[in-house]
């Protein structure tokens, strides 16, 4: 072999020997499964069950909860209802809103003593309200089921509060 041939034989086993060297530290070490269960969130919904946004069942009970103000839309049979919530260091001041599905349904949310907010995570609906300032959200419900509204940012002495929107079906 030529001068030049041990050249560029050494040169691709020192090539060969960086690859390996690169592959072996590079290499993710395995982390043993961890045997530990999860731990479930500690908040917990005006009911005492544990945190769920949304269950398909109604409760057997449940009757469609009185708006502050109902307008007819369109001459159709939907309508569009206003709810008011106020939110304070005590919680809300109702943690159970009934509506029926497929209607229009505006939320007004008052921060009573301080700064808060409202959420129902399964509709994307979130809103701040200051203290003594209301806030809008509306929306159409379009599934029956049991959904939790909830404090989720700004909430009273640094604790989660929640309650029950829950949508009735036809």
């Amino acid at each position: 072999m030529t001068k030049k041939q041990w050249i560029i034989l050494g040169a691709l086993a020192l090539f060969v020997i960086i690859v390996i060297i690169f592959g072996v530290s590079t290499q993710k070490q395995k982390v043993p499964e961890q045997t530990t269960q999860q731990k479930e969130p500690e908040d917990v919904v005006a009911t005492g069950t544990k945190r769920v946004e949304f269950v398909p069942e109604v409760p057997k009970d449940a009757t469609a909860t009185i708006p502050q103000a109902q307008y007819t839309v369109g001459g159709s049979e939907n309508s569009f209802g206003v709810y008011e919530i106020g939110v304070s260091k005590t919680g809300f001041s109702q943690t159970d809103l009934t509506v029926k599905i497929n209607q229009f349904v505006k939320v007004k949310v008052t921060g009573i003593d301080g700064n808060y907010d409202f959420s129902i995570p399964q509709y994307g609906t979130y809103v701040e309200a200051l203290k003594g300032e209301t806030k809008e959200v509306t929306f159409i419900p379009t599934t029956a089921g049991t959904f939790l509204f909830e404090c989720r940012d700004k909430c009273p002495n640094g604790q989660k509060i929640s309650g029950r929107f829950i949508v009735l079906p036809k």
